[in-house]
């Protein structure tokens, strides 16, 4: 259930199509391997295990090498959530954003 399948429904119904979901062995979505091979929903499709597959599938550039995308039907903003850190606010807490080591390299560069 979810998004993706009433987007398979319908297009079933407008296309005429039959098709049965399935989860791939392995579990992946699909990245190619160093013998040139394929893992996952990737795999299933070059294979011709499946004669497509509908998932939240990030287009890569090595994955249009191996298989053909359609448009993209949806786009998400996402991002993650943490829980609030309570920080004391000092004189030196706009240095906070980056780690010591990082600001000390960043001198070092300007100061050549």
């Amino acid at each position: 259930e979810g998004y993706l399948v009433d987007l398979l429904n319908l297009l079933k119904e407008e296309l005429k199509f039959q098709y049965e979901l399935y989860e791939v062995e392995d579990k992946n979505w699909g990245s190619k391997q160093s013998n040139g091979q394929w893992t996952g929903l990737i795999q299933d499709v070059v294979t011709n295990k499946a004669d497509f597959a509908i998932a939240d599938l990030t287009v890569t550039k090595v994955r249009e090498e191996a298989v053909r995308f359609s448009k993209a039907y949806f786009r998400a903003g996402m991002a993650l959530a943490m829980q609030l850190q309570q920080e004391e606010k000092t004189l030196f807490y706009w240095l906070n954003p980056l780690a010591t080591n990082v600001w000390i390299a960043m001198i070092g560069v300007c100061s050549l």
